[in-house]
């Protein structure tokens, strides 16, 4: 267990980050991309730093957590073809991004852990992953979908964020009732993130035969 908990995400971010360079997206999603695995590869590479020297690394999370979820909504909204559904989420990512930065600023210590606005980040990102999932099994013609590469992110961002809810609903009665069963849960949840970043490389590689397969 202590073998796969290791920062390969570390090693798995950096792929994700040459392949969204050599992938070519439309724009603006050509140029976000690049920039959002570069600025995630930075950030965790200093929360993991931090964490080794026993410093407090929340501060950094906070900051970036409703970044990583106005990005990852957008990656979304901008691979459906409904055009209510991107105009809505047009008005709801500027939103929820506002919504935490007043909350913070009124009432959270940003070296305490912002649990209101990563759950209002899944509020934000499941409803969009679910209504894609949900367009895609509902065209006319139903592809494999292990071909496509949005279901791919779709399952990846599903697996990682549904379990990461679950976890911090009860993360404050683990931390009281039963320790060991927190950090068991702790692990796994770094193994899902480390499964996130796989299908976004399976996403980054099945674009490329895609755009191959046209050529």
């Amino acid at each position: 267990m202590q073998l796969l908990t290791m920062p390969f995400f570390l090693i798995l971010i950096g792929i994700c980050l040459i392949l969204s360079i050599k992938n070519r997206e439309r724009r603006p999603l050509n140029i976000m991309l690049p920039i959002f695995f570069f600025l995630l590869l930075a950030v965790e590479s200093v929360c993991y730093y931090f964490k080794i020297i026993h410093r407090n690394n929340l501060i950094i999370y906070n900051i970036w957590f409703p970044l990583e979820f106005m990005f990852y909504t957008y990656w979304i909204v901008t691979s459906s073809n409904s055009k209510r559904f991107k105009k809505l989420f047009s008005f709801l990512i500027p939103i929820y991004g506002i919504t935490v930065i007043v909350i913070d600023l009124i009432s959270q210590s940003l070296y305490s852990f912002d649990s209101f606005g990563y759950q209002l980040g899944l509020v934000l990102l499941l409803p969009a992953l679910l209504f894609k999932l949900y367009e895609d099994m509902n065209e006319p013609v139903i592809q494999n979908p292990l071909k496509s590469p949005v279901f791919w992110l779709i399952t990846g961002l599903l697996i990682s964020y549904i379990f990461s809810l679950s976890e911090f609903s009860i993360q404050t009665y683990l931390h009281t009732k039963d320790v060991n069963l927190l950090i068991a849960l702790e692990k796994v949840n770094i193994i899902l993130t480390d499964v996130l970043y796989v299908t976004i490389i399976i996403y980054f590689i099945l674009q490329w035969k895609i755009r191959k397969s046209l050529i």
